[in-house]
C-alpha cells in the first residue's frame, strides 16, 4: 500500500490494520532463490510467458466488407460508412 494511503488513514483504521497484521502470525517459509536461465525448478511452477506468435509472413489480413459484416472494432451507423471505435493506445 502506498505511503500516502497509509498517511491518509485515521487512527482507528491504522489500529485495525495493525491488529490484522499481528493476527497473521509468524512468517512462513522463505521463497526459493531465483534459478539461472535454463535450469528446471524442483518445485511446482507456472509458466508465465506469452504464447508463441506466428511469423510475420503467416498473418492474415482481414478486410472490412461493409456494415453488418465485421465483428471487429467497427460500428455501423445508419446507411453511412462504418465508424471505427476508439481504443486505448497499445
Amino acid at each position: 500500500m502506498p505511503y500516502y494511503n497509509v498517511h491518509a488513514m485515521d487512527e482507528s483504521d491504522l489500529h485495525a490494520l495493525y491488529l490484522h497484521i499481528k493476527s497473521l502470525g509468524d512468517p512462513g517459509e522463505q521463497v526459493p532463490d531465483a534459478l539461472p536461465p535454463g535450469e528446471e525448478p524442483k518445485t511446482p511452477y507456472v509458466i508465465a510467458a506469452p504464447p508463441i506468435m506466428p511469423k510475420a509472413g503467416g498473418a492474415t489480413r482481414l478486410e472490412h466488407k461493409g456494415p453488418g459484416h465485421c465483428p471487429g472494432p467497427f460500428l455501423s451507423v445508419g446507411p453511412t460508412a462504418p465508424t471505427r471505435v476508439s481504443r486505448a493506445p497499445s
